[in-house]
């Protein structure tokens, strides 16, 4: 049970690379036959192609181009601020990861296009583009939440080595 020992502690250890993290816990899952959690850990690492888990929405702003004054937050009722301030992040959690690290303290994400069309269709000015507004914590939070999980895996653990242990 080293490696499991091992995995453990390296999810507490920021210097360890959270896909060198997810590529361990992915050794593990298979050995174990976990498959909830090998399935986590593949969509964790290939990125989300259907339902994003609760934790990788971020909250944020939407803001509209401004030829004249740049980027400009948006002025919405209240139903549709709360529908668009918090985004889904399907992406690989090292593609997260390269974001985190390129950015200062803002992460400005695209708007997809059919919420860009319906601003542009809905909205009192000319069709412009429109970026999502977030902060680098709100990513940070997101890789802790995989590196928790993956030291959390205990009880599965110990569940498999008592089944298997007769």
């Amino acid at each position: 049970m080293g490696i499991v020992i091992e995995l453990q502690r390296e999810a507490l250890d920021e210097k360890i690379s959270i896909e060198s993290l997810m590529r361990k816990a992915y050794l593990v899952a298979r050995k174990l036959n976990l498959k909830e959690f090998e399935e986590w850990i593949s969509q964790e690492q290939n990125g989300y192609k259907q339902e994003v888990p609760e934790y990788r929405n971020i909250a944020g702003e939407i803001k509209a181009w401004n030829p004249y004054h740049g980027w400009i937050p948006m002025v919405l009722s209240a139903d549709i601020s709360d529908l668009v301030s918090k985004m889904p992040i399907p992406t690989s959690i090292s593609e997260l990861q390269d974001v985190y690290n390129s950015s200062e303290g803002t992460v400005c994400l695209s708007v997809n296009g059919t919420l860009t069309e319906w601003f542009n269709s809905n909205m009192d000015f000319i069709p412009t583009k429109y970026q999502f507004f977030s902060t680098k914590s709100e990513l940070y939070r997101i890789m802790s939440t995989v590196r928790k999980w993956n030291s959390g895996r205990r009880n599965d653990i110990y569940r498999y080595r008592k089944e298997n242990s007769s």
